[in-house]
């Protein structure tokens, strides 16, 4: 595994931050070696960029390896991230088309809207399309997002899923998400008193138009936020350290009000460590001791934080194993808003929702995911609890 994750690593390096990989490591490529590969690949969401830099190394021979042999062993895996590579490319172009729709909807319609996260980032790779999303985040103001809404359903036939704290989860007839955000909050106090003071940190694109675009500084520091929320429920994936690099290295930015914003709320110190790792895996740099714990949370956790990940934050968190199942059934009031919206007008409510909540544990495929909880929430132990709790503390989270 570890040989796997070296490979990998010198993979997405070379992509992203053209270092070049030495041939010896590449000699070490093999049939056993490719499983592990893209299954890392996978949990962060990377198989087209190692697909990209498996061809450019000639690992990866042609496009159409479907069948045959390359390096000497049958291709089910190199299949695989062929697959992943197209399916990147098809799904970037038919988002973009998608977004492209929603642009000129809102223009037409007069509605001030930023373009978030991926949508926002992918212009600063050196190819935007390596930055691919799996939705698309729009922002626009609190008073515009209900005739926001009601446009996307009469005009571009999106359907409403749910509506949660901080945005309204829609569907293209396609199948596209759509995160219609009226706020960026992520219910953490230490960056909410920042993050809803975005509409001061904005500016249209360009004289006249509808779309706008954060300054500089606050894009990066609402990076670093949203990687802050994600690493305290379970962590935040390579991907984002990759958005944090190319950042650096290719805008231009005002460092030191991008210091003080994080200091303001408290997370200069996550983000000092978020930017050393950066440099360990993107630039050659020496690990240190908690650059190395933070490695291994970040790399177990995937893009999001697997399973396992948020039992045991949770259980840090909480205090052990009862305190953690205790949280699980009575879920706080400030949680269970994130997902039950009306909550936030109806406190009262809440009672009710949790009953809800318990209910659902008669769906074969809830009861199946609370077991497999129950179950991880036993076999963690103390020592790990003990080891994730010193890294929070010494992150400062």
């Amino acid at each position: 595994m570890k040989q796997a994750l070296n490979i990998f690593m010198d993979l997405l390096k070379s992509e992203i931050a053209n270092i070049p990989i030495n041939p010896h490591r590449l000699d070490l490529v093999s049939a056993d070696i490719m499983p592990e590969l893209y299954n890392i690949s996978d949990k962060h969401d990377l198989i087209h960029v190692i697909a990209v830099a498996l061809k450019k190394t000639g690992v990866i021979k042609r496009d159409d390896t479907f069948g045959k042999k390359d390096n000497g062993f049958v291709n089910d895996t190199t299949n695989n991230f062929v697959l992943g590579l197209y399916y990147a490319l098809d799904r970037y172009e038919n988002m973009k088309y998608e977004e492209e729709q929603i642009k000129s909807l809102f223009e037409k319609e007069n509605i001030t809207f930023v373009l978030l996260k991926g949508s926002s980032i992918g212009k600063y790779y050196h190819e935007p399309w390596l930055r691919l999303s799996s939705d698309i985040d729009i922002l626009v103001h609190a008073e515009d997002v209900e005739r926001a809404k009601e446009v996307l359903i009469s005009k571009l036939n999106y359907k409403v899923r749910k509506y949660n704290y901080h945005d309204i989860c829609m569907y293209s007839q396609q199948g596209f998400h759509l995160e219609l955000h009226f706020q960026i909050l992520e219910n953490e106090k230490k960056i909410d008193g920042l993050l809803e003071k975005v509409w001061d940190y904005v500016h249209p694109l360009k004289e006249g138009m509808c779309q706008s675009v954060m300054s500089n500084e606050y894009m990066m520091f609402y990076i670093y936020a949203h990687m802050y929320y994600h690493f305290l429920h379970g962590g935040c994936g390579i991907r984002y350290f990759a958005d944090v690099w190319v950042l650096e290295n290719n805008m231009d930015y005002n460092r030191t009000e991008v210091e003080r914003m994080c200091t303001t709320c408290g997370i200069s110190t996550f983000v000092f460590y978020v930017n050393k790792l950066t440099k360990i895996w993107f630039e050659n740099e020496e690990h240190e001791n908690v650059t190395r714990k933070m490695e291994a949370y970040v790399l177990a956790g995937g893009v999001f934080g697997d399973l396992n990940s948020k039992v045991l934050v949770g259980k840090t968190k909480a205090r052990g194993r009862m305190g953690y199942l205790w949280q699980r059934i009575f879920i706080p009031y400030n949680e269970l808003k994130i997902s039950k919206s009306r909550l936030d007008k109806y406190p009262v409510l809440y009672p009710i929702y949790l009953v809800m909540r318990w209910c659902k544990v008669f769906d074969k495929n809830i009861s199946r995911k609370a077991y497999d909880e129950i179950i991880l929430n036993q076999n963690i132990n103390q020592t790990e609890v003990n080891e994730l709790k010193h890294l929070f503390d010494e992150l400062k989270l």
